[in-house]
């Protein structure tokens, strides 16, 4: 026989047994505490401080200190300690702290806000049915969000059934939307609640909208259009014929759209209109003008420049092959030129060009020249002034007058050395004369070699240039150099090597730079 009843776990006296006052007061105390069972949180997980005889508890999962080990279980002050009680399944407690009943579902407490709650029927103010399930009779029905927004979701089983909007007049039926019978959406009303009409869907599939019972006007006339303004009834729309929309002004058809043109039957004028191909004042549509279009716009550039030390219009020209007049280059392939005026009218008034203009001898960029020229007036020869990109700014420098009329830069390679020449008239030339030696000679306190010839220069000079030189050895101890002749415009001249040590290889180099100008 336990000694422990099934249920409560109350110590039972067995018999002859000594002291069994204390048994039963033992049971006396766990009855008090789970006879109308009261505890005042059930979410601590350490102890309150100063706690009373009597106080109670349900300790909070994840216990520490005196009640470590105890999540779950109900905890009692008596005296000077903690006691706890293992609650068993169905177990129930008020929690003063959230004036709410507790019951033990076997894996923990759980009280009724945490299970939602499952009616047959909700009615506030009202009595709901076996239909209308929620019955609510209030002035207003507030839904609110919880967070960012929300949703009223009215879901049905299957396409074919209904998910809508009732609107009621007496309980009769007198508008409603949703999806009735498909998933396309609908409104339709009702003047008796038996008889529905359909003035709006949207499909499902496609989201077109559509108007089932139409929305009809009638055709109308060119003196009465159909949609009309109550200001002036003789301007609107209407429908000439099949698949025709008239326009009307005052009464006349001005504008008329069918399925094959939009033809317009007045003139496009006003200010937002260009008055003539030069005409550039902001804002304005371009049209053709005398058979061509505004600022060299349209599809044959036409007419395109001839002659550029005529007068030209503002605009994108496109011009001739070989041969154009005033273009300082002459290419078989044709140009295009941007021409900007400075002011004047079109023909007799004063006015400076600005052109930017080129043409290409072959598919490489090397064959692309790019010019902008400039004149101060109508007509006459222009100023023009090359412009360099990736094409030409590497080739052959040349000068016209001391203005450079070539290349940036130029550079070239021979059996004499290297050579760097730039525009403005900078040169740099550079010689590498090895197997030099030995240098063995004495004289003071170094050794000297025989003269070494630098000979011819790469590039000529347009005077003697400045000469640099280096000169190394093989071995560890380097030589140096003194000048024994000035270099010219096209011979370096003669130099010695001199060592602090005797060396007698034949190994020694000399790399010799020379930087002047290769023009006045």
């Amino acid at each position: 026989m336990s000694d422990l009843s099934p249920v409560l776990a109350l110590p039972f006296i067995m018999p002859a047994q000594a002291q069994k006052h204390v048994t039963h007061n033992e049971a006396l105390r766990i009855l008090d505490v789970l006879v109308q069972t009261v505890v005042q949180t059930r979410d601590l997980t350490v102890p309150p401080a100063g706690p009373q005889p009597g106080d109670r508890h349900i300790v909070a999962p994840g216990a520490t200190g005196a009640w470590a080990g105890h999540d779950g279980d109900i905890a009692v002050f008596v005296t000077d300690h903690w006691e706890f009680l293992v609650p068993q399944p169905g177990w129930s407690a008020h929690v003063l702290a959230e004036n709410s009943r507790a019951t033990h579902a076997g894996s923990g407490w759980e009280v009724p806000a945490d299970q939602p709650l499952r009616v047959a029927g909700l009615g506030v103010a009202a009595t709901p049915d076996a239909t209308n399930r929620l019955s609510v009779s209030s002035p207003a029905t507030l839904l609110n969000h919880a967070g960012a927004g929300h949703q009223l979701k009215v879901n049905k089983a299957a396409s074919g059934d209904t998910a809508s909007l009732l609107y009621q007049t007496g309980f009769s039926g007198r508008a409603e939307m949703g999806t009735a019978g498909s998933d396309d959406f609908a409104i339709k009303v009702s003047a008796d609640g038996a008889a529905w009409n359909t003035g709006l869907t949207v499909a499902a599939a496609t989201g077109r909208v559509s108007l089932p019972l139409g929305a009809l006007v009638a055709d109308g006339t060119a003196a009465a259009p159909s949609l009309a303004f109550a200001a002036s009834p003789g301007t609107g729309l209407w429908a000439p014929g099949a698949h025709q929309i008239g326009l009307s002004a005052g009464g006349v058809l001005r504008a008329l759209l069918s399925s094959a043109a939009l033809q317009i039957d007045l003139p496009v004028t006003g200010t937002a209109v260009q008055s003539g191909v030069t005409d550039a004042t902001d804002g304005r549509l371009l049209r053709m003008v005398g058979g061509r279009g505004p600022f060299g716009l349209g599809s044959d550039y036409s007419p395109p420049i001839t002659d550029f030390t005529a007068e030209l219009r503002a605009g994108f020209w496109r011009f001739t092959e070989n041969g154009v007049a005033g273009y300082p280059v002459n290419l078989p392939y044709f140009g295009g030129a941007f021409v900007a005026r400075a002011g004047g009218a079109e023909a007799g008034a004063e006015g400076g060009h600005l052109v930017l203009a080129g043409r290409i001898a072959g598919a490489s960029r090397a064959t692309q020249r790019v010019h902008v020229g400039w004149r101060g007036t109508d007509a006459g020869a222009m100023t023009w002034t090359e412009l360099f990109h990736q094409g030409n700014i590497v080739g052959t420098v040349t000068d016209s007058g001391g203005v450079p009329s070539g290349a940036v830069i130029e550079s070239g390679t021979n059996a004499n050395g290297s050579y760097t020449k730039w525009a403005d008239g900078t040169m740099i030339a550079t010689r590498i004369i090895s197997g030099l030696g030995p240098v063995n000679t004495a004289s003071g306190s170094c050794f000297i070699s025989a003269g070494v010839n630098l000979g011819t220069l790469p590039a000529a000079f347009h005077a003697p240039p400045v000469r640099c030189l280096s000169a190394h050895t093989v071995s560890t101890n380097p030589c140096w150099y003194q000048g024994v002749s000035a270099p010219s415009a096209t011979l370096g001249g003669f130099v010695t090597l001199v060592r602090a040590a005797s060396y007698a290889g034949t190994d020694a180099t000399v790399t010799a730079t020379f930087i002047g100008r290769w023009k006045a």
